[in-house]
């Protein structure tokens, strides 16, 4: 008997130890939460998991709920996953900014370009 595939894929990648990624996927629907430090020492687990998703993936969320720093490294991985939603042709968000990665965001309005609905946000 074949098994049945989960609703919900768990795509965790390797980890910093202090910071790091979860991807999960349902459907066509991925979530990338990054933990911790989103800097240059931790982006790149951040582009390795945008790299990974499926090529039938509908629709990016970005989690920011457990960021606690945010460097300019950061706001160029903002770019790559709005890049990655118009080459895909796919709508991708950004949801529960905390208070130093917002800030950072205020601070580069202007800069960089990052419209991200989320980002814009009171």
């Amino acid at each position: 008997m074949m098994g049945v595939m989960p609703s919900e894929t768990d795509l965790s990648a390797l980890a910093h130890t202090y910071a790091g990624v979860r991807t999960r996927v349902s459907g066509g629907n991925a979530v990338l939460a990054p933990w911790g430090e989103v800097d240059h020492g931790s982006v790149p687990y951040l582009y390795g998991a945008l790299s990974g998703l499926a090529a039938e993936t509908e629709s990016v969320v970005l989690d920011m709920a457990a960021v606690t720093f945010m460097d300019t490294a950061g706001l160029h991985f903002l770019e790559c996953l709005r890049d990655y939603g118009r080459q895909h042709r796919i709508p991708v968000e950004t949801v529960n900014w905390t208070h130093q990665p917002r800030r950072m965001l205020t601070t580069a309005r202007g800069v960089v370009p990052v419209p991200l609905p989320d980002a814009e946000r009171p």
